[in-house]
């Protein structure tokens, strides 16, 4: 889904997650060209900003236990390497660029095992920017005190230039 608001996109991204879903993430991929899209609204002097839940954590820092978990689905390097692919078309991950290297910093933990109460969890939901509108991105945050799902919200506040 696309949000488009005079000279700002708002994407939202669900990424399906496990294995078994790779050829549904495929077919999607074929059936909707979102990354085509968005880059045609970045060169078309949109400012981007795409979010939501990836699946993926992106870097050992964006879990609690990485070794255990680098044959799992979420961490696997190809579906890391999708994150990769988006940064290194400049698009920034907007929690990252203000708390390089903040740790402990989750967005979903597993409802089994009180892993929320220990902080057991993995940084998959992300705001990702353009560069045009990275400039009007004033801090991004992750509120891991809401509770009501095995989410909390992720987002950003924007200087009102954006809009």
């Amino acid at each position: 889904m696309v949000h488009d608001d005079g000279d700002i996109g708002l994407p939202q991204v669900t990424e399906p997650q496990r294995l078994k879903c790779r050829q549904k993430r495929d077919e999607q991929r074929n059936a909707l060209p979102l990354t085509e899209r968005l880059q045609r609204m970045r060169k078309g002097g949109y400012r981007v900003l795409v979010m939501g839940d990836w699946n993926t954590a992106h870097r050992e820092i964006d879990l609690a236990r990485p070794r255990q978990n680098v044959q799992n689905s979420g961490f696997l390097p190809e579906e890391r390497a999708e994150l990769d692919r988006w940064l290194a078309a400049g698009w920034v991950d907007t929690f990252r660029h203000f708390e390089p290297d903040a740790q402990g910093c989750y967005s979903w933990w597993s409802q089994r095992f009180g892993m929320r109460a220990k902080n057991v969890g993995w940084r998959i939901d992300y705001v990702l920017a353009s560069p045009s509108a990275l400039p009007f991105v004033r801090g991004a945050f992750i509120w891991p005190q809401v509770k009501g799902s095995d989410h909390c919200p992720v987002g950003v506040e924007v200087d009102p230039g954006i809009f």
